[in-house]
């Protein structure tokens, strides 16, 4: 198992999907990987959500399959089950969304542009060497809000030597 990766649950079925990683750790929101699920799901949980339902069924909601059209539909189903018995619906959301949670293979402008503001430069080389959960996290924290996220991130997955020195 990686560095960035911290196992949600102490049982020996965990997926390597089922991770957290480092620069997640200190917080209380959704892990990516299961905000990359919920995408492909078109769903949202809020935070107050997430932290309402008992690690059980996040462990469950993290490990929903989204491969085919069924397999979303029974992830959906799922989802609004859990929330329901707390008395909460997911929100929507646009099939825009859908599509990104399978970040492209070209490292995006947007992406680049964030790790500038950060102190970093994200090359297409570097952007190869990342796993799709590593992307989809970057393309995530794009927000100016996420800066600190941002920056924990790109150290976590590229290294503080990838930082740019003597930044102007």
């Amino acid at each position: 198992m990686s560095k960035s990766q911290v196992l949600t649950s102490n049982d020996n079925s965990v997926k390597p999907t089922d991770r957290r990683f480092g620069f997640e750790a200190d917080t209380k929101c959704l892990p990516m990987y299961v905000k990359r699920t919920l995408d492909r799901l078109k769903l949202k949980i809020g935070r107050a959500q997430w932290l309402a339902i008992t690690d059980q069924e996040r462990l469950a909601i993290g490990r929903v399959s989204a491969e085919s059209e069924a397999d979303c539909a029974s992830a959906q189903e799922l989802v609004r089950g859990i929330l329901r018995r707390y008395g909460a619906e997911p929100e929507l959301l646009p099939a825009s969304v859908e599509r990104s949670a399978d970040p492209p293979a070209e490292v995006p402008a947007v992406v680049t542009e964030g790790a500038l503001e950060v102190g970093f430069i994200v090359d297409q080389e570097q952007w190869s060497k990342l796993d799709a959960d590593q992307r989809f996290a970057l393309t995530k924290l794009v927000d100016s809000g996420k800066q600190k996220k941002r920056k924990r991130a790109l150290i976590e997955f590229l290294g503080e030597d990838s930082e740019r020195k003597g930044r102007p």
